[in-house]
């Protein structure tokens, strides 16, 4: 890219393409030749998109994948708060597709130190914690922060709804998730 031969934009294309279409051999070839082009510094975006691409090779590429969204948010500059939240939550997305929800949790709590309201965070922590990880007195609190930021959102009410059930407050459930039907 820095040599002018692509753009940043075909780039792009290229891994999304890649994701789809190539072995996770491949996809060690691939970043291999990426690293060898950047000199051994890709740019965040180009960390974002490896990252991604071996998420999709599979379990296999889990760990790789993890790594890769590491260095990304490691590269962020902190000051860039928009930036820093979009590749922590592409980060904690790895995490939720590896089936490590605590680690993904733990992401999702230093997003919302950046960014407190942030509705989507909340309300897919709250899940997660409910459901995966046990914890579903616990995600109240971010289903109601959830819940008082949008509180006519449907997927927002269900999501309340759910928690509550896990928690075993059928009474509430049953409120949200009727709220999240009118």
């Amino acid at each position: 890219v820095d040599a002018g031969k692509v753009t940043a934009e075909e780039l792009s294309m290229w891994f999304m393409a890649m994701r789809f279409l190539f072995t996770s051999q491949e996809v060690a070839q691939a970043e291999a030749l990426l690293m060898e082009v950047t000199n051994n510094k890709p740019s965040i975006p180009e960390l974002r998109l490896m990252s991604k691409t071996w998420l999709a090779t599979g379990k296999s590429g889990h760990s790789r994948a993890q790594e890769l969204a590491r260095l990304a948010v490691e590269a962020c500059p902190p000051q860039d708060t928009n930036l820093m939240v979009d590749v922590l939550r592409e980060q904690a997305d790895v995490f939720l597709v590896s089936g490590e929800f605590a680690q993904g949790a733990e992401v999702y709590k230093k997003i919302l130190a950046i960014k407190p309201d942030f509705v989507s965070v909340l309300n897919n922590l709250s899940y997660m914690m409910a459901e995966n990880m046990g914890q579903a007195l616990e995600a109240i609190e971010y289903s109601e922060r959830a819940v008082k930021l949008a509180p006519r959102d449907y997927s927002i009410l269900d999501t309340a709804g759910w928690v509550y059930f896990r928690a075993g407050n059928l009474d509430k459930a049953e409120q949200y998730l009727r709220d999240s039907l009118a």
